[in-house]
């Protein structure tokens, strides 16, 4: 990408763009900082959700997410790459990243006080399952890999099978049948019997 490119593309003179910006990769840093604004403002986010509904929680936040990588493909590509390029980038990308986790870790001891989690468990815990769809989000969206685009699952399809699992790694449960309009082949996911998984191995 070229700056005569972003000029053309905003129908305005290229010397503008210098007015604004010094290079390229400097507008580039402002476009995905605004863009990553949206992940972190919860009000609009968990609009309707009731308090303690996770499910709901989990599912406002996936669908954001699934959302993003659909319709904006390339720059959620770029914020990795310029995550990892740019450490001043990389910082403020993985900052706001942490403060949304730092909700789910700051819950844990009062959905799990028999785990009695220390803050750096806690926030390995939310890490680990916080990356339970976002690998398999960059394949469908970004590289269209096809033997996942064989599904041809819409946003609100995606973001139900995204926190169907989420839910049953955090609560080693099926969230309830009735939420469950797309991905309702999850719940039978349930555990195999011993002689089957004897037979597998």
């Amino acid at each position: 990408m070229r700056v005569a490119d972003v000029t053309r593309e905003a129908g305005v003179a290229t010397g503008l763009f210098h007015h604004y910006f010094p290079d390229l990769k400097t507008a580039t840093i402002e476009v995905l900082r605004d863009f990553m604004v949206r992940f972190e403002d919860l009000e609009s986010i968990e609009r309707g959700v009731a308090k303690g509904d996770w499910f709901g929680r989990s599912l406002a936040h996936n669908r954001l997410v699934v959302q993003s990588f659909a319709r904006n493909p390339g720059i959620m590509r770029c914020m990795v790459q310029v995550g990892d390029e740019e450490p001043e980038f990389g910082e403020i990308w993985r900052a706001s990243y942490y403060r949304r986790l730092e909700l789910l870790v700051r819950a844990m001891p009062r959905l799990f006080p028999s785990a009695a989690f220390g803050d750096a468990e806690a926030r390995l815990v939310t890490r680990i399952l916080a990356g339970i769809g976002e690998h398999v989000l960059a394949e469908y969206y970004i590289l269209r890999v096809p033997a996942l685009r064989e599904l041809e699952l819409d946003e609100e399809q995606m973001a139900e099978w995204v926190t169907v699992m989420f839910h049953r790694a955090l609560f080693l449960e099926n969230p309830p049948p009735a939420r469950l309009r797309h991905a309702a082949k999850l719940a039978e996911m349930r555990r195999p019997r011993r002689d089957v998984l004897e037979a597998e191995t």
